[in-house]
């Protein structure tokens, strides 16, 4: 029986995968686009990631990402604590895009996190 139903979500992933590739590479070029990483520029700050207006405009693609991949499986994604950014972490690691964080600590209370993208060259082109 659970063979029968990894079958199923195996199925389903690949349909979505077929239908919709063109629209969830669109989907990931707009949110990449919008928390700032550029052709030049793959870095940045957590902070900047997770400002308000990056942070609405990610959970207002929830309903479009909810629909062009198969979502349910992501289960980081249905907590409510760090949506946004674990989102956008599952969307990268869907995409093959490589996530490192670097982490500076510049006192006991600043603590800086760099996040540094590393962007197959065919999704890179389109920044």
């Amino acid at each position: 029986m659970s063979e029968n139903i990894s079958s199923n979500e195996t199925i389903k992933t690949l349909k979505k995968n077929e239908l919709y590739k063109n629209e969830q590479i669109n989907v990931l070029i707009q949110i990449l686009k919008k928390i700032g990483l550029t052709k030049n520029n793959l870095s940045i700050n957590k902070d900047d990631i997770e400002n308000e207006e990056n942070k609405d405009f990610i959970r207002n693609k929830k309903f479009e990402i909810k629909y062009f991949y198969y979502f349910s499986n992501w289960t980081a994604v249905i907590s409510t604590k760090n949506f946004e950014l674990n989102l956008l972490r599952y969307i990268c690691r869907y995409h093959n895009i490589k996530i490192s964080i670097f982490v500076n600590q510049k006192s006991k209370n600043e603590i800086i996190r760099l996040y540094n993208f590393e962007i197959p060259d065919e999704i890179l082109n389109l920044l």
